[in-house]
């Protein structure tokens, strides 16, 4: 589109997502990825200065949506990781809101153990970037990821998560409420919602994945599953009593966490 954008009108088009949030907006503290000529990036380099505190170009167009995504890579997965150790914090009996302070002088310390983990443990999921943007922004990523064939599995497994979480009607919270699927009082996957899962025949239903659906998660309803191979599924997900004469196995959390859940499920 840069190229005939330019060819046609002889406008240049630069790329230059940022990362901040609203408050690093109004503040004029942006962190900003640019793509784009050097020659177009000169031009814009002043406006761009007065909104933000750092302004990276990383090449033509196109390069500041890398970057970008190489941002979702680090913030979207740190907020999976904060959800899950401060949820084994609080299993554990001890005073959570002393881990920020305890931490800021060791490798753990940064702006989101600061500014999101205290948000977490009040349980406040006012939406400073709502759920289902995080989920289309780790949906970006794997696309990207796919079309550059670099893997993408830790952001592909946190997509999963959120995809579980929006479906449950929690997509217009923050995205640190990905801790309602850790929360004890709330989990998704509560033991309790368990017992009724069905037994499946593993070669039946897993064996021959050319369409990518199965139809027993939802009722009536198909939904798309992540993994085709079939080896890779018994190696990764079966029971480890899991027998090969029966082909039955009761379906585990793991599983549906790798798949997509219907809205009224």
């Amino acid at each position: 589109m840069a190229v005939r954008l330019e060819s046609e009108t002889g406008m240049g088009w630069v790329d230059a997502p940022v990362s901040g949030g609203p408050e690093g907006a109004e503040e004029g503290t942006l962190a900003i990825m640019a793509g784009g000529s050097v020659e177009d990036i000169a031009k814009i380099q002043p406006v761009m200065d007065t909104v933000s505190t750092t302004f990276t170009a990383f090449g033509p167009t196109g390069s500041g949506q890398i970057a970008k995504m190489v941002n979702q890579i680090l913030v979207l997965n740190n907020y999976v990781v904060l959800a899950e150790a401060l949820a084994l914090a609080e299993a554990g009996g001890i005073d959570a809101t002393k881990i920020p302070s305890a931490l800021a002088a060791g490798h753990a310390e940064s702006s989101l153990l600061k500014r999101n983990f205290p948000l977490m443990i009040e349980r406040n999921y006012l939406p400073r970037g709502f759920a289902r943007q995080i989920l289309k922004d780790l949906d970006a990523l794997h696309d990207l990821g796919k079309e550059l064939k670099s893997p993408t599995p830790m952001s592909s497994h946190a997509a999963s998560l959120y995809r579980i979480l929006v479906s449950k009607g929690y997509g217009e919270l923050d995205g640190t409420a990905i801790l309602k699927l850790y929360d004890q009082n709330e989990m998704v996957w509560h033991k309790k919602h368990m017992t009724n899962f069905p037994i499946i025949d593993a070669h039946h239903h897993f064996w021959d994945l050319s369409m990518k659906k199965h139809p027993w998660l939802c009722g009536k309803h198909l939904i798309p599953f992540r993994y085709g191979d079939y080896s890779s599924i018994k190696r990764n997900y079966l029971p480890d009593d899991y027998r090969a004469d029966s082909m039955e196995f009761n379906v585990v959390k793991t599983i549906h966490m790798e798949a997509e859940w219907c809205a009224d499920d």
